[in-house]
């Protein structure tokens, strides 16, 4: 007995079984999220692709990337640093050439990867081997990441879930060793830089893994303090980590470091612009609709702002009822292990706590974010829903000759429908995205009365060529929104495309007057007065955006004239972007 423990442990057999199995489902993952997701291997550059990827030159050269490191994510006003997605997009550009297909094959990879690493972490939280896979499975294939794992610009998303799941791996690993080498504690503080600069919200793992030391200190029954202090290499880790992102940060985006999104209006969170107290009851209720939206996917949507989801004025609100169980359920399923000893239900606790931690940078309980909801936000967080679904999942097929066996294929019929289910609508989903037209399309059934979707409609109409429709919409969505900056703007293009010169002047200057800065406006501006034979005003325009630069002002007029007459509407025309959120 004693020489079989010994091999299983030294001889390797074991290990090398396990190690064969880990591989083979890494590889069933990836042949499913190519099943479910590899329509979008057709799918073109779609909304904020286009703003941030495909029109952002300094992508294309391997010299830019030292200075993406310190660059911010479109500009410093929003307060976004996010420097890995950039310099990956610039890796697929300079190796995978000017075409999609290359971005979304990394995409599809990495949500694989995601997958395969949320059952090994599942695994080192103490689950039990199926219930690892399947919480493995119900990530892989839940509708509302689609969001996260189509467009290229969901790559943030990515690129967090992977070194976030990448630290808490060694963490826990750490917390079993004896003791603990210096490559593994590197490995911590390089996979956690990793995951704050692919996005913010991966600093919800310090608490997360605080909240693991203590509860395993009280099932142990040892001090608190004491589990804290002798896991302060893990945290002096993480804190080196955490200083030279801070560092980093500040060099990139200097007085906005500390400011949040300074960009933000109501059409994209509302929520900023609501008293406090309506403020945080339609927060719990949206926490609802997440719940909602993650589980019954029916009616998925690439926008929730102003007006989708309607500010709620009472705590009797059906939504915040909803919101305030699941959030109050999470809340003491997360403190209950901080209390006393964790029960058998330990994995469900793991579950609540991620979802918690992970749900609320992204909340808008403490911190105003750029949107009041978004669907890519719940890629990371609903790891602990996944897990959740896999407890159940693990109850459900395990109904053997106890209950029969009517009730055993019952279980795995209801399993195995749902799993179809989700994955068809991921697919369906998948195929939203395909272009500018069809995601339009998608959105306009979704949202109806959003004023961010109604824009980008008008917009669309009048690429198309329709401005009488595309007028009458923004008209209407500057009814209800008059400050809305994109619908102020883009009437000023359907101004200019009827050759309405002075109201599409009065519209560009009333849209600068709103954002002062934006460079696309004054390059519009610029366009309409060349149409006009202005030119002495368009340079003047241009010399906003590129300052005393006689010669590059000179080369800028010089290709507006070119495409202006091969195009009816500017090819500057600006759009809506939300993903920077």
């Amino acid at each position: 007995m004693e020489r079989r423990s010994r091999s299983a442990s030294d001889g390797t057999p074991a290990e090398s079984s396990l190690l064969t199995t880990r591989w083979v489902i890494a590889f069933l993952f990836l042949l499913a999220t190519v099943a479910v997701f590899g329509a979008s291997l057709g799918n073109e550059f779609v909304w904020d692709d286009v703003i941030v990827i495909r029109q952002d030159h300094t992508l294309r050269s391997l010299a830019a990337l030292p200075k993406l490191l310190v660059l911010p994510y479109l500009n410093a006003e929003a307060g976004l640093y996010r420097p890995l997605a950039p310099i990956t997009w610039c890796l697929n550009f300079v190796f995978g050439g000017e075409s999609p297909w290359s971005f979304h094959v990394v995409n599809l990879l990495l949500h694989a990867i995601n997958a395969w690493l949320v059952c090994v972490v599942v695994k080192r939280f103490g689950g039990h081997r199926w219930c690892a896979w399947w919480a493995g499975v119900w990530f892989l294939i839940l509708p509302i990441h689609t969001e996260a794992v189509v467009p290229i610009v969901g790559r943030s998303e990515l690129l967090a879930a992977t070194w976030s799941l990448i630290t808490l791996l060694w963490l826990l690993r750490s917390a079993r060793a004896s003791a603990m080498s210096g490559w593994r504690c590197l490995g911590i503080g390089a996979a956690f830089l990793l995951a704050l600069l692919s996005k913010e919200h991966a600093l919800a793992l310090v608490p997360l893994y605080l909240w693991w030391v203590l509860t395993q200190a009280r099932d142990g029954g040892r001090p608190l303090a004491r589990a804290v202090w002798e896991a302060r290499r893990q945290w002096l880790w993480l804190g080196f980590a955490l200083g030279l992102y801070g560092a980093l940060r500040l060099i990139a985006l200097g007085p906005f470091t500390a400011a949040g999104d300074t960009m933000v209006t109501i059409v994209e969170n509302p929520l900023a612009f609501l008293p406090a107290i309506q403020r945080y009851l339609t927060a719990v209720a949206i926490a609802g609709v997440y719940a909602l939206k993650s589980l019954w996917p029916v009616s998925l949507s690439s926008d929730y702002g102003y007006d989708h989801i309607p500010a709620a004025t009472s705590a009797l609100d059906p939504r915040v009822v909803i919101g305030l169980g699941v959030l109050g359920w999470l809340v003491w399923m997360t403190v209950q292990p901080l209390i006393r000893p964790m029960s058998g239900r330990r994995v469900w606790h793991v579950a609540a706590a991620f979802l918690l931690w992970f749900f609320l940078p992204v909340s808008n309980f403490f911190i105003m974010t750029g949107t009041n909801m978004g669907e890519r936000l719940m890629y990371l967080p609903s790891v602990g829903l996944c897990l959740m679904l896999a407890i159940g999942t693990v109850r459900v097929t395990s109904w053997r000759a106890a209950h029969g066996l009517p009730r055993a294929a019952a279980g795995w019929l209801a399993v195995l429908g749902v799993v179809g289910f989700y994955g068809w609508r991921s697919a369906a989903r998948t195929l939203d995205w395909r272009s500018e037209q069809t995601l339009l399309a998608s959105a306009a059934r979704a949202s109806p009365d959003s004023v961010r979707v109604r824009t980008d409609q008008a917009t669309g109409w009048l690429l198309q060529g329709d401005d009488a429709r595309a007028e009458r919409e923004l008209l209407e969505v500057l009814r209800l929104c008059p400050a809305y900056f994109h619908a102020v703007h883009n009437l000023g293009l359907v101004y200019q495309a009827q050759q309405r010169y002075a109201l599409a002047e009065q519209q560009f200057w009333r849209a600068l007057q709103l954002v002062p800065r934006e460079t696309r406006v004054y390059q519009n501006l610029a366009l309409l007065y060349v149409d006009q034979g202005r030119e002495d005003q368009a340079v003047e325009v241009l010399g906003f955006c590129y300052g005393p630069r006689p010669a590059l002002v000179r080369t800028a007029l010089r290709r507006m004239r070119q495409r202006r007459a091969l195009e009816k509407v500017p090819s500057l025309l600006y759009s809506d972007s939300s993903w920077r959120r």
